[in-house]
């Protein structure tokens, strides 16, 4: 089922894609209807848990858990925070991961999005959420073969040792609200 899309959501094999509009707020429910002691999952992010949390969604469905995406490309935390519909997508889940960071920084400081994410993690819990995960910043890199292999990358100024990325990453688990590192 798809909430809120931009574009026709088709299905090709087991991946939802959105044509003839763009990448938009893609949530996508895979598994099984919801009941009130099941587990499920819900992931909040930008277009880093578009396009990296497949797998995360793929273990969901293996263990037959429900699991909705709310990512929604080049987003930023701070968009979802008062946005009732979010919210209410919350109620559904047992399970959260927030993947947030790479549109964040440099604009933003760690503590700000350190902020950002106990206020997110604080509403899942307020609904019902009961463990929640917080994924790692990646770095950002650079490539001179389309990042065809790993030689020729290089992380990008700004990304690495010492990076907002990397100072947040060291803090995610003394966050309020986060129990895990993913």
């Amino acid at each position: 089922m798809a909430l809120n899309n931009v574009g026709l959501m088709t299905w090709t094999g087991t991946t939802p894609t959105t044509t003839a509009g763009g990448i938009g707020h893609m949530g996508i429910t895979v598994g099984v209807p919801v009941e009130s002691d099941a587990q499920s999952l819900v992931i909040r992010g930008n277009s880093q848990s578009q396009n990296e949390t497949s797998w995360i969604q793929q273990a969901a469905f293996s263990l037959n858990w429900p699991c909705l995406n709310l990512a929604i490309s080049a987003s930023k935390i701070q968009a979802g925070l008062d946005d009732a519909r979010v919210q209410r997508m919350y109620a559904l889940a047992s399970q959260a991961i927030i993947q947030f960071g790479r549109n964040e920084f440099p604009a933003m400081s760690v503590a700000q999005l350190k902020t950002y994410v106990a206020q997110d993690a604080a509403m899942m819990r307020s609904k019902g959420v009961l463990r929640i995960g917080c994924d790692d910043v990646p770095p950002y890199t650079t490539s001179t073969d389309s990042w065809a292999t790993a030689a020729n990358q290089s992380q990008a100024a700004g990304s690495g040792a010492g990076s907002n990325d990397d100072l947040f990453n060291q803090q995610i688990l003394s966050i309020a609200g986060i129990d895990y590192k993913t």
